[in-house]
Formats: structure tokens, sequence, C-alpha cells
């Protein structure tokens, strides 16, 4: 079972036993509305509510009814199985899933793989490495050519990176 962090616990929020969460995955709410379980220090626990508000989550599960109870999930990562995680639209990718990738032009140059990814609102900036040094490029829609996620491969316009690579 294949699975997707997708916040960390910051703190309990009030004395109910509410937890407040710094997100990983931003998206129109229904997603953290729409959970049902999560995995918290490798337990399943029963989500009663779940939301997000001004950048922020704020989960409440089943047991824990206090402040005292909610301390113990500090600094936590918050799991749930990618089965159950965000239905995402054609060319979006999970950031775990493109970590290793190994990227490529139209030409088949190997420019190394990608072994961070640096997020900025306008585009997601990946830096690759590999036997001819760093690079880091834009994420952005001209550059891509063909992502393949079976073979570990991210196949790049080779004009359109000269452009917009540092």
């Amino acid at each position: 079972m294949e699975t997707i962090t997708i916040a960390k616990v910051l703190k309990p929020q009030g004395v109910k036993g509410e937890l407040k969460l710094e997100i990983y995955i931003k998206d129109d709410n229904s997603f953290y509305k729409g959970l049902k379980t999560v995995n918290i220090g490798s337990k399943e626990y029963e989500v009663i509510s779940c939301s997000v508000r001004q950048g922020y989550g704020y989960i409440t599960l089943k047991g824990v009814i206090d402040r005292t109870q909610a301390e113990d999930f500090r600094n936590k990562l918050v799991i749930v199985n990618k089965d159950n995680g965000p239905q995402l639209q054609e060319g979006e990718y999970f950031t775990q899933d493109m970590l290793g990738i190994k990227v490529v032009d139209e030409n088949g140059k190997d420019y190394g793989t990608v072994v961070d990814i640096e997020q900025y609102g306008a585009a997601d900036v990946y830096v690759v490495h590999g036997k001819m040094g760093s690079l880091s490029f834009p994420f952005i829609k001209a550059l891509i050519i063909d992502v393949d996620l079976q073979t570990k491969t991210l196949t790049v316009d080779s004009k359109v990176l000269s452009e917009v690579r540092v």
C-alpha cells in the first residue's frame, strides 16, 4: 500500500482535542473534508472532522477528546493511503513521485535525476544533479514533453530548457 504524507501536526488547537496542521497538499478543501481515516505515529485514526482555514488544517480524531491527549501528536506526520488521496488532474503529480525521476531531452541526452523540488507560487522548480553538474528549471507546460512514472523518466524540450534553465 502506497502512502502520502499530507500534513504535520503543529500543536493542539483549543481544549477539545482538535489538532492544528501544517498542510502539505494545497487544494480547495474538498480533499481534507473528505478524509475518513489517517495514520499518525503508525496508528490509524477515524476522522471526525477536518478542514482548512487560513492556510492551516484542523482535524479532530475519534478518541482524542482533550488537549492533553492532543499534545501527544505534536510534530507527528499525518499519512493517508494513496488510493484515498486527492485526485490529480492531467499534468499534476505528487512531489514524492517526481523525486528521483530521470530527466532527458527529446534526443535522449541525460541531464541527471531530480533531487529536490522547490515550490514558489507560479511554478515548481526542479533541481537536477547529474554527470554534467546541477541545473534547475521551472516545471512549465512549454518545457515538458512527457512524464512517464512507470519508467521514472521526465522528457523535456532541449530548446526550451536552454532558455529557462538556471
